[in-house]
């Protein structure tokens, strides 16, 4: 889940990057409009706050949106009878507690970071995803 999260929160902040580099483009525009004498000053300073809220408003929903993600996720995953486990290129990254009964384990901390591959028997893990080989 942590790295999932990390993946997500990763993309956003690209998109806050890029709302960013816009707002220093207006920002710039604006400046030079006014060095211009296009915008006077009072009406420079009211755009330059609206375009400043707008950016500041979406960065704020986009990290609202992500919480409301994960938080409706973990809710999915914890209420699930079925043992349920979640990896990332084979990385144990979150379980819930009927998989904690499955496989003996006392806390989720005994199985995240773990490699899925861990508890298969090795008569069925598939040559080309073991361990040894890669």
């Amino acid at each position: 889940m942590k790295k999932t999260v990390n993946s997500i929160t990763e993309k956003i902040v690209t998109a806050c990057v890029v709302v960013f580099v816009i707002w220093i483009l207006i920002s710039a525009l604006l400046i030079w409009s006014l060095g211009r004498g296009f915008l006077p000053v009072t009406v420079f300073r009211v755009l330059y706050l609206v375009v400043s809220a707008l950016i500041l408003y979406s960065m704020l929903k986009r990290e609202r949106v992500l919480v409301e993600s994960r938080n409706e996720f973990n809710q999915l995953l914890n209420t699930m009878l079925e043992p349920s486990i979640l990896h990332e290129d084979g990385i144990i990254i979150e379980v819930n507690q009927p998989a904690l009964c499955l496989f003996g384990a006392t806390s989720k901390e005994d199985l995240v970071g773990k490699s899925i591959l861990d508890f298969i028997h090795p008569e069925y893990i598939p040559l080309g995803a073991c361990p040894s080989n890669s």
